[in-house]
Protein backbone atom coordinates (compact mmCIF):
# COMPACT_ATOMS: atom_id res chain seq x y z
CA UNK A 1 0.00 0.00 0.00
CA UNK A 2 1.36 3.49 -1.25
CA UNK A 3 0.90 6.27 1.40
CA UNK A 4 0.38 10.05 0.62
CA UNK A 5 3.90 10.75 1.64
CA UNK A 6 5.33 8.20 -0.45
CA UNK A 7 2.91 9.34 -3.63
CA UNK A 8 3.89 13.22 -3.11
CA UNK A 9 7.89 11.79 -3.19
CA UNK A 10 7.48 10.13 -6.13
CA UNK A 11 5.51 13.15 -7.63
CA UNK A 12 8.41 15.60 -6.73
CA UNK A 13 10.83 12.71 -8.11
CA UNK A 14 9.35 13.06 -11.65
CA UNK A 15 8.70 16.42 -11.98
CA UNK A 16 12.12 17.05 -10.57
CA UNK A 17 13.28 14.12 -13.24
CA UNK A 18 11.02 16.26 -15.80
CA UNK A 19 12.91 19.33 -15.31
CA UNK A 20 15.88 18.09 -15.73
CA UNK A 21 15.12 16.36 -19.24
CA UNK A 22 14.07 19.61 -20.39
CA UNK A 23 16.64 21.68 -19.89
CA UNK A 24 18.98 19.06 -21.46
CA UNK A 25 16.30 19.10 -24.80
CA UNK A 26 17.18 22.89 -24.63
CA UNK A 27 21.09 22.35 -24.20
CA UNK A 28 21.15 20.13 -27.44
CA UNK A 29 18.46 22.97 -29.21
CA UNK A 30 21.24 25.84 -28.92
CA UNK A 31 22.71 25.69 -32.01
CA UNK A 32 20.13 25.62 -34.11
CA UNK A 33 17.92 28.03 -31.68
CA UNK A 34 20.16 30.61 -31.25
CA UNK A 35 22.75 32.13 -33.77
CA UNK A 36 24.72 34.85 -32.20
CA UNK A 37 27.70 32.52 -30.65
CA UNK A 38 27.93 35.50 -27.52
CA UNK A 39 24.63 34.66 -26.75
CA UNK A 40 24.60 31.24 -27.24
CA UNK A 41 27.93 30.88 -24.59
CA UNK A 42 25.78 32.79 -22.50
CA UNK A 43 22.71 30.90 -22.50
CA UNK A 44 24.47 27.54 -22.62
CA UNK A 45 26.46 28.53 -19.09
CA UNK A 46 23.05 29.59 -17.47
CA UNK A 47 21.50 26.22 -19.27
CA UNK A 48 24.24 24.61 -17.47
CA UNK A 49 24.39 25.65 -14.34
CA UNK A 50 20.21 24.87 -13.87
CA UNK A 51 21.17 21.21 -15.44
CA UNK A 52 23.19 20.94 -12.27
CA UNK A 53 20.59 22.85 -10.08
CA UNK A 54 18.04 20.21 -11.88
CA UNK A 55 20.28 17.22 -11.18
CA UNK A 56 21.11 18.21 -7.28
CA UNK A 57 16.68 18.70 -7.01
CA UNK A 58 15.93 15.31 -8.56
CA UNK A 59 19.02 13.05 -5.97
CA UNK A 60 17.24 15.17 -3.26
CA UNK A 61 13.50 14.20 -3.99
CA UNK A 62 14.88 10.55 -4.61
CA UNK A 63 16.21 10.44 -1.17
CA UNK A 64 13.30 11.58 -0.01
CA UNK A 65 11.29 9.16 -1.82
CA UNK A 66 13.78 6.27 -0.69
CA UNK A 67 13.28 7.88 3.49
CA UNK A 68 9.30 8.05 2.79
CA UNK A 69 9.19 4.53 1.52
CA UNK A 70 11.53 2.90 4.52
CA UNK A 71 9.59 4.76 6.89
CA UNK A 72 6.29 3.46 5.41
CA UNK A 73 7.62 -0.45 5.38
CA UNK A 74 9.19 0.59 8.84
CA UNK A 75 5.60 1.65 10.35
CA UNK A 76 3.82 -1.66 8.68
CA UNK A 77 6.12 -4.11 10.88
CA UNK A 78 3.86 -5.98 13.07
CA UNK A 79 4.23 -4.73 17.19
CA UNK A 80 4.48 -7.72 19.39
CA UNK A 81 2.94 -8.36 23.15
CA UNK A 82 4.36 -10.69 25.72
CA UNK A 83 1.06 -12.62 25.74
CA UNK A 84 1.05 -13.22 21.88
CA UNK A 85 4.75 -14.63 22.07
CA UNK A 86 3.74 -16.80 25.03
CA UNK A 87 0.75 -18.02 23.17
CA UNK A 88 2.88 -18.98 20.20
CA UNK A 89 5.62 -20.55 23.00
CA UNK A 90 2.86 -22.68 24.80
CA UNK A 91 1.06 -23.88 21.61
CA UNK A 92 4.40 -25.04 20.16
CA UNK A 93 4.11 -22.79 17.09
CA UNK A 94 7.31 -21.05 17.02
CA UNK A 95 8.92 -21.19 14.27
CA UNK A 96 12.49 -20.13 13.66
CA UNK A 97 10.98 -17.28 11.25
CA UNK A 98 8.65 -16.13 14.00
CA UNK A 99 11.61 -16.40 16.46
CA UNK A 100 13.39 -14.06 14.21
CA UNK A 101 10.76 -11.90 13.87
CA UNK A 102 10.39 -11.14 16.94
CA UNK A 103 14.73 -10.92 17.54
CA UNK A 104 13.89 -7.97 15.31
CA UNK A 105 10.82 -6.70 17.05
CA UNK A 106 12.94 -6.88 20.12
CA UNK A 107 16.08 -4.75 18.83
CA UNK A 108 13.35 -2.41 17.25
CA UNK A 109 11.27 -1.51 20.33
CA UNK A 110 8.09 -3.00 18.86
CA UNK A 111 7.76 -6.03 21.94
CA UNK A 112 5.17 -4.86 24.85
Amino acid sequence: MTSVIEKGTNLEVNEAFSKLQDRFNKYGKLESDILDPELREKTAKLIEYEIHESALALVRARAGADAAHEAAATSQKKTWTQAEIRDLRIAGKMTDSIMEEIREAVSEGRVV
